[in-house]
This record gives structure tokens, sequence and C-alpha cells, in this order.
């Protein structure tokens, strides 16, 4: 096994969602491609109407001024992050299927103090244990 991906059925079945992707990186040049073509493939040939490539943060999030701290954050919980140089990279990975973006939110009561928290609630709820 060089590849694999965990997937799921989402909005009623009607979707596919890749949840856990993993591979060997001295794999072959392009299989992250292959993979994800084969797996919208096989999805359309179940029925599904779209494919949910999952979360990536915002093109702009390493040009704030809190970028550190969240790029540092971000890289804690994202699922497929450890495979990539930085966001930008996966993003632009993701970018090569031109899906529609949609925007997503983490909000936290009580301020900074409690974001820790909730980031670390996120995150058992994104990785495996």
């Amino acid at each position: 096994i060089v590849a694999f991906a965990s997937i799921w059925p989402a909005r009623g079945g009607h979707n596919l969602a890749a949840d856990l992707v993993r591979y060997d990186p001295a794999a072959a040049e392009g299989l992250m491609d292959f993979l994800f073509i084969e797996l919208m493939l096989w999805g359309k040939a179940q029925g599904c109407a779209s494919f949910d490539l999952g979360m990536t943060p915002l093109p702009e999030i390493e040009e704030r001024s809190l970028a550190p701290v969240w790029y540092d954050i971000g890289h804690r919980i994202f699922v497929h992050g450890e495979h990539f140089v930085g966001f930008s990279e996966l993003r632009h990975f993701k970018d090569r299927f031109r899906p529609k973006w949609h925007p997503r939110y983490l909000a936290a009561p009580g301020g900074w103090r409690k974001l820790p928290r909730a980031l670390t609630d996120a995150a058992a709820l994104i990785k495996p244990a």
C-alpha cells in the first residue's frame, strides 16, 4: 500500500468526502492526483454529485500579523497538512480540481482564554485517536 483514503458519504449520500488521506512520500510523483481522481470517478459511478476535498486555510493567512501563531495551530489540527510544505502548497493542490470554496468559521465563548480548549476539541474531532 503506497496510499489510501478513508471516505464517507455526505449530505444524504449524494456527495462523497475524503476524511483521512495518507501516502508514502517516496511514492511516484502524481500519486495524490491519481488517488483523488480515482476517488472522484468511483463516487460518480456510485451516484455522488460532488466530492468534498476538505477544508484549507485561506491563502492570505500567512500574510497576517498573527500568521505565525495561526500557522502553527493550523499545522497541529489540519488533516492533510503533514504531506505538504505549507498551507499554500495544500491550497494549490486542491485548487487544481477547481473546487467551490465555502467559508467555515470556528467561534468560541470566552475570548482568547478559551480558544486553546476550543482548538483542542476541534482537533479531537478531526484527528483519529
